[in-house]
This record gives C-alpha cells, structure tokens and sequence, in this order.
C-alpha cells in the first residue's frame, strides 16, 4: 500500500537508525541516549554519511506509524523480518497534520563504526596541545588485577621492592653513561667503549623490571627527580673524576642492586611470586655480576711495560 501525499508540510525531520535493542546506531556505549525506542533528531540534520534518497517508497512490515502532537515517528512493529544489525533503514519523515504523511526512506546501507573524529562538528587537522586530566592510576596502588594466582598484598609487596630496585638501576644506568663520556686517561678508549656497552645493558634490565611492575598492576617509576629522591647510590658530582674513583663509584652501585637482588629474590619465593624471582635472578643479578667482574679487573695494581721480579715484590 502506497501512502498518499501530505495535505501540507510544515519541515524536515530526521530519524536515526536503531539496532535490534532499539539503540540507536552511531553512538559510542557511553553515549547512549536514555530511550529505547527510535526518535527523531529535530536539531541538526546534517552530518550523516547516508543521505541518498528514494522517493515515494511505502512502509516495509518492519516499522508501523504513530503520531504525536507535533511529529510523526516511526517504532518497530514485530520481530519479524527484522534488519540485520549491521543494517537500517534511515527514513525522513514529512509532519504534517493528520495521517496523511508521505515518507521517503533512504537505501539499506551497512552502518560503518564511528572512528574518533566523527564526534566533531568539523574535521581539523590542528593538534590538541596543553592538555591535563587527573590520574588515572596513583604511584604505590596495585589495579586491573590480572589471573596471575597472586594476592593484592603480595603485588602491593612486589611492586614497591621493584620499584626501588628500579630506581637504583637507573641511577647505575646514568653513572655508566656518565663514565662514559667524561673518562680520561691511558684506558681512555677500552674504558669508554665498556661503560658505553654496560649502560646499554643497564638500560635493557631497566626496561624489564618496568614492566615487571606493570605487568603486576603497579606503576613504575620513571622521572629523574623521582628517582633522585628514591635512590641508595650515592650521587656523584657534575665534574670530572678520576678513572679509579669512576670505577669505585660502579663497584658501590654494583654492590647495593646486588645485595638488594638476593634479599627480594628469597622474598619473591616466600610469597609465590616465582616469576619475580626468576626475573631477578636471570635478568638483573646476573648481568650485573658479571659486569663487576669486568670493571673490578681495571682496578688491579699491575705493570703495564716493565714486570717487577719477585724479590723486588717481597722487598716492596
């Protein structure tokens, strides 16, 4: 049945297109109008991407007509031979004022998902720059806990020793590289290549325990006046020193992540947390022994051109 033609048309109304929950398409899940029937958009009908019309088509079984005081609108009569999902129909609907309301429906066309930028009004490639919010998760807090078969406690546990064996590998890191560009001397060039390589390991052990932390629900530190404030190593000056005090300064910062490795590596084990332990002792513990065994070597006492007998040793 073909609908006759209005006695006298007042405007344009638009109708957007609905699921099969009678939500309407186009919205993201936290922009969910509060109705669960279709509704006319009477405030702006421009913008959608299906805008191609036929004219003069008549009502499908799918919607039925009700009128209201001032507009026509359209509800889904039945279940039956309903609209794939993904599909709709976009109707315009001319108000007039009696039942006499010709329709002029828009093409079935699949409903693409809204991407980011079509909430805007206009499209601009301008950043959006300064931007602030709050928190979304404070430092010392533990959330979105994982299947990981640990308790709350035991990862609030973890994740703070981490952190602080974190914040010392850091502080190693930056004193490697430190070495590396102010060394000086006879050694000048082995010296300069091996700090340079240790620090690229450091830094390599500093991304595992980050992530580390943020695999256990915490926050990893990160900032260097955090990690200032966090440290054990003893800061250095911002001058140049000498090649044995470089290397003394290592050996220190080696012996506090080391002794810090082994006490949280037996607690890891105490409360479960295998995968910590084996973190510590494979990745961190290691690594670091045997790069004391590389630098410690530098500060052995021994000639370099002329070897010194064995009397003379006893002598001296």
């Amino acid at each position: 049945m073909r609908l006759a033609q209005p006695i006298e048309t007042k405007q344009w109304s638009w109708l957007r297109g609905v699921d099969l929950n009678h939500r309407p398409l186009g919205y993201e899940p936290n922009e969910l109008p509060d109705c669960s029937t279709p509704h006319l958009d009477h405030n702006n009908a421009i913008g959608w991407r299906q805008t191609c019309c036929i004219e003069d088509v008549s009502l499908t079984p799918l919607f039925q007509l009700r009128q209201t005081t001032q507009y026509a609108s359209l509800v889904r009569a039945s279940n039956t031979g309903m609209l794939h999902p993904t599909r709709v129909d976009f109707v315009r609907v001319e108000p007039a004022h009696n039942w006499k309301t010709r329709f002029t429906r828009h093409q079935e066309v699949f409903m693409p998902k809204r991407d980011g930028t079509s909430r805007q009004t206009t499209i601009s490639a301008q950043p959006r720059i300064h931007q602030r919010a709050r928190e979304i998760q404070a430092y010392g807090t533990v959330s979105h806990a994982l299947p990981l078969e640990l308790e709350e406690d035991v990862r609030l546990e973890m994740t703070e020793q981490l952190n602080q064996l974190l914040a010392d590998t850091m502080t190693l890191r930056d004193l490697y590289k430190k070495s590396h560009w102010q060394v000086a001397g006879p050694t000048f060039y082995q010296l300069h290549l091996l700090y340079d390589k240790h620090y690229e390991e450091q830094a390599e052990i500093v991304d595992i325990i980050a992530e580390r932390i943020q695999l256990l629900g915490g926050i990893s530190i990160a900032m260097a006046a955090d990690i200032a404030e966090t440290t054990r190593i003893e800061r250095p000056p911002r001058g140049r020193e000498e090649v044995p005090v470089q290397i003394s300064r290592l050996l220190d910062a080696h012996q506090i992540i080391i002794g810090h490795c082994r006490t949280l590596a037996k607690r890891a084990t105490t409360v479960g947390d295998d995968g910590t332990n084996d973190m510590i002792l494979s990745d961190v513990l290691r690594r670091n022994e045997l790069q004391v065994w590389f630098v410690s070597e530098h500060l052995v006492d021994m000639p370099l051109v002329h070897a010194v007998d064995s009397a003379t040793q006893k002598a001296s």
